[in-house]
């Protein structure tokens, strides 16, 4: 095992156990809005007219949420995941690489240290892998400070023909609704 997969598989490993610490009133409410509109201030996820299914975000466009933390998904495209790449063997070694923008609204000092992603695909429901490569780790690196922002690139193994039905969820934190994102992905 290499040192850049244990520290992944440290990664996760911390993250599950903290799951099981956390005591919550619930989790906050987010809104998909499309980045060209304003935030929305009610607590209760909305689309914008754009969208088919409420409380998801399609790709492109960002999710807010009430305390005005929001984070943006863009897709990036298809590519060759590389020689050295983990998590691209279903897809025939391909990848499918997101933008991701994380804004920091709130008044506080957001910590992002157990944001993740996942991706499920295709009528199925079927669980893409997590690609990391020596330049795509999809991990955020120390807090955001009040009215910064922060980006990485995530990536998927999702194979090329799956590409007409994708949902990215990512679980901010254990005080957030998880965010969605979902629709069809240019290859």
């Amino acid at each position: 095992m290499n040192t850049k997969t244990t520290w992944v598989a440290l990664a996760l490993a911390t993250g599950l156990a903290l799951a099981g610490c956390t005591t919550t009133g619930g989790p906050e409410a987010g809104t998909a809005v499309d980045t060209a509109s304003e935030p929305a201030a009610e607590a209760v996820a909305e689309t914008t007219e754009d969208q088919s299914t409420e409380g998801v975000a399609d790709f492109g466009s960002a999710w807010t949420w009430d305390d005005g933390l929001k984070l943006t998904v863009k897709p990036a495209g298809l590519s060759a995941a590389g020689q050295y790449a983990s998590g691209a063997e279903a897809s025939d070694g391909k990848m499918y690489v997101f933008d991701v923008t994380l804004q920091n609204g709130t008044q506080e000092i957001f910590d992002p240290a157990i944001l993740t992603a996942s991706v499920v695909y295709g009528a199925a429901g079927t669980q893409a892998e997590g690609v990391f490569t020596e330049k795509i780790d999809g991990f955020f690196q120390g807090k955001v400070l009040p009215g910064k922002k922060q980006s990485t690139r995530v990536a998927f193994g999702i194979p090329a023909g799956e590409l007409d039905d994708v949902t990215l969820t990512y679980l901010v934190d254990f005080d957030h609704e998880d965010a969605l994102f979902s629709g069809v992905l240019a290859p």
